[in-house]
């Protein structure tokens, strides 16, 4: 192949992809315009069509019905192909709610092993066996805490508790 031959082929190329290019442009431009005429008659309207809704929220059709679902917008089903949304339910939607604070929590307190007991070390202090201080524990509703295959009890509340025991 000679070089003025790959030269016109590289040249014939670039003029189709350049041809492409202005065919985009001039598309989507028409399509906006097309957008921007179809809300201006939107906004005239008073009872819209879901897929005028979702052009109007700019979401989909599926989230307007999601919406429906939710209880967010309301309907109106004139048949079963046929469901229209009030132009006062969409402006409810779209007017701003009270501004929600949020609270900063700390996050909760590190595990240390110094204030807990093992299963172990409970039973000796409470001179119960496995089950009873099992038992105790969920009877009396005291928290516990598993890291891996060991169990942990709180020694404050045990201690508590036991302390109750020996004075009755």
């Amino acid at each position: 192949m000679t070089c003025n031959r790959r030269a016109y082929k590289l040249k014939v190329k670039l003029e189709k992809i350049e041809k492409s290019h202005q065919e985009v442009k001039t598309i989507k431009a028409e399509r906006f315009q097309t957008t921007v005429a179809h809300i201006q008659v939107i906004n005239v309207l008073d009872l819209l069509s879901v897929k005028e809704a979702g052009v109007l929220l700019r979401c989909s059709v599926k989230s307007i019905y999601k919406m429906f679902a939710d209880g967010r917008l309301k309907s109106i089903k004139y048949s079963p192909r046929k469901t229209m949304v009030l132009k006062s339910e969409i402006n409810k939607i779209l007017v701003p709610g009270p501004v929600i604070e949020m609270t900063y929590q700390l996050p909760p307190k590190r595990f240390s092993i110094k204030d807990y007991y093992t299963m172990e070390e409970a039973m000796k202090i409470s001179g119960l066996s496995n089950g009873a201080l099992y038992n105790f524990v969920k009877r009396h509703d005291i928290k516990k805490i598993q890291k891996g295959k060991w169990v942990y009890y709180p020694k404050v509340e045990l201690n508590d508790w036991f302390k109750k025991e020996d004075k009755l």
